[in-house]
C-alpha cells in the first residue's frame, strides 16, 4: 500500500503472505491473520484495529512484521508488546528505543547489511532463533539490555555475533537447550 488514503473495514493477511507498506495514508480498519506486515523506509503501521493480528503473550495466533529500511533510521517495535516473528531487512539502520520489552513468538532474523541497535533498557523474549546474515550488523552493548530465550524446544544463535557485534546480556531459560552456529568458526 501507499500513501493514496485507502480505506478498508477489514484485512486477512494469511499465513506466508506478506502486506508491504510504503509512505502512510491507509486505514486498514481490523486487521487479522498470520502473515506479515512488511514497513518500507521508515514507514509507520497504517491506522487500524491490530488487537486479532499481533498474539497474545501465550503467543497464540497472530502475525509478524518485517522493518525494510533502504537508508537513514527506523525506529523498531514500540509499543509491540508480542509478535509472532520479526525480521530487519535492507541496508538502512534499525534501532530500539530506551525502555522497550518485546515477546517474539517464533524468530528474530537481521538481514542484509543493515545495522540493529538496541538501546538502554531493553527486554527481548524469543521463542524461536536469532538469525543474523555475516553482512549485518548487531549493537546490544547498552545499560540493562536483555535476550532471553525462553522456547519449548532446542533454539539456536545463528551468525557471527562476536567482537563489537557480541550479545552482552543473554539468559536462557529453556530447558531443551540453546546451539550456537558461527560460521566464522
Amino acid at each position: 500500500l501507499t500513501n493514496e488514503f485507502w480505506r478498508f473495514r477489514r484485512v486477512e493477511i494469511t499465513e506466508n503472505a506478506t502486506l508491504s507498506i510504503i509512505g502512510a495514508g491507509a486505514n486498514l480498519g481490523s486487521v487479522i491473520g498470520e502473515g506479515t506486515i512488511k514497513l518500507q523506509d521508515n514507514s509507520n503501521f497504517p491506522a487500524g484495529d491490530y488487537d486479532d493480528f499481533f498474539p497474545d503473550n501465550t503467543c497464540s495466533g497472530g502475525g509478524g512484521v518485517e522493518y525494510a529500511v533502504s537508508a537513514g533510521t527506523q525506529t523498531v517495535l514500540s509499543l509491540l508488546p508480542n509478535l509472532r516473528r520479526v525480521i530487519f531487512s535492507g541496508d538502512g539502520d534499525k534501532e530500539f528505543s530506551d525502555f522497550v520489552s518485546t515477546n517474539i513468538c517464533e524468530d528474530v532474523e537481521i538481514r542484509d547489511n543493515g545495522r540493529v541497535t538496541f538501546n538502554d533498557n531493553v527486554l527481548v523474549q524469543i521463542k524461536g532463533d536469532l538469525i543474523k546474515d555475516n553482512t549485518a550488523t548487531f549493537d546490544g552493548d547498552y545499560n540493562n539490555t536483555q535476550i532471553i530465550f525462553d522456547g519449548s524446544t532446542q533454539q539456536a544463535i545463528d551468525g557471527d555475533f562476536t567482537g563489537i557485534q557480541f550479545l552482552k546480556n543473554v539468559e536462557l531459560n529453556n530447558s531443551a537447550g540453546l546451539t550456537i552456529i558461527n560460521p566464522n568458526d
